[in-house]
């Protein structure tokens, strides 16, 4: 009823006049001259375009009916001229993301903390496909104070920052009892501080070049871990700041987060049964690959222009239930 006029009527409402012919050849007339007068008097008021109703539907040069055909070639979906930073790029999944980003158009600068080696030679990678399309920046992100100097040189190289990815990050077990203030600052350091000092020295620029900030969260940030009682609660909390940052940064920035399930088993070593008992919860019966987290980044970029303050588990459907 919202997008009918006071004065016009709903076909159903159109009632017979006495003495009317009501054989089925002048009932279809009636309607044809009342769809004809509701579409004369629907272009007078502008419902739908640019009447009080716009909201509702889409203007015509925005309507997928009337649009010419788009290309969805990669060329039309490039993120050329763009440039990301990437943290803890310099290996594992953080590296895979840097590559599925650079492989898209953007340049990429890697950052890592102690992984050089590493780190150079991705750049060297992403260089000798496109020359000048990605450097490596080497810091400490548990030093908040130096953060605003990190994201300025970003931008002094780059020339602009449009996509912040907020992968680094700092996993162990820490049972109850043996928990130490250095694990604290370490694991709410990395997993939830330094993101959030990260965004804001981040949002002038993403903000004038309308960017995005995906935070690589954790399906354990609403399942706990055991023995994981420090770094449970700092992805947790990556997860609020995500959405809240989401909520704040609107409408110029976006801002969603990926929460990776079982991709690769923990450097220090997972004893067989536990890893048993992880793929028993994982309803697609296998691991997932650290492509599987960069396409998702990719898409929350460059094809999620309407998608803000989600955070999207990649994990085989672990979290249904398990």
């Amino acid at each position: 009823a919202a997008l009918y006029e006071p004065g016009l009527h709903e076909i159903g409402e159109v009632q017979p006049a006495a003495g009317r012919d009501h054989s089925r050849g002048n009932q279809i007339d009636q309607l044809l001259a009342m769809c004809g007068k509701f579409r004369r008097r629907r272009r007078q008021i502008g419902i739908g375009v640019h009447g009080r109703d716009r909201y509702l539907t889409r203007p015509p040069s925005q309507s997928c009916a009337t649009q010419q055909p788009v290309s969805m070639s990669l060329d039309s979906r490039t993120l050329g001229g763009r440039w990301a930073l990437v943290t803890g790029a310099a290996i594992r999944i953080g590296a895979c993301i840097a590559r599925t980003l650079h492989a898209a158009g953007a340049g990429v600068a890697v950052h890592y903390r102690g992984s050089a080696k590493p780190a150079e030679t991705l750049v060297d990678e992403l260089n000798a496909v496109r020359a000048d399309s990605a450097f490596t920046v080497q810091a400490d992100l548990l030093e908040t104070a130096a953060l605003p100097a990190l994201i300025d040189g970003v931008i002094g190289r780059a020339g602009r920052l449009d996509v912040l990815v907020n992968n680094a990050s700092s996993f162990y077990p820490t049972p109850v009892g043996e928990i130490t203030m250095r694990e604290w600052d370490d694991l709410i350091g990395t997993n939830l501080q330094a993101p959030l000092f990260l965004s804001q020295a981040a949002a002038p620029e993403l903000r004038n070049r309308g960017g995005s900030i995906v935070n690589i969260v954790d399906v354990h940030a609403t399942r706990p871990l055991r023995n994981h009682p420090v770094y449970g609660p700092a992805k947790a909390g990556l997860a609020m700041l995500t959405r809240s940052l989401a909520k704040d940064l609107a409408p110029e920035i976006r801002v969603n987060g990926v929460s990776p399930g079982a991709i690769l088993w923990d450097e220090a070593g997972l004893p067989d049964s536990t890893k048993r008992s992880i793929m028993k919860q994982i309803p697609l019966s296998r691991m997932g690959e650290p492509e599987d987290i960069a396409e998702c980044v990719l898409y929350l970029v460059r094809d999620a222009k309407y998608v803000t303050g989600q955070i999207i588990a990649v994990d085989g459907g672990r979290s249904i239930g398990w």
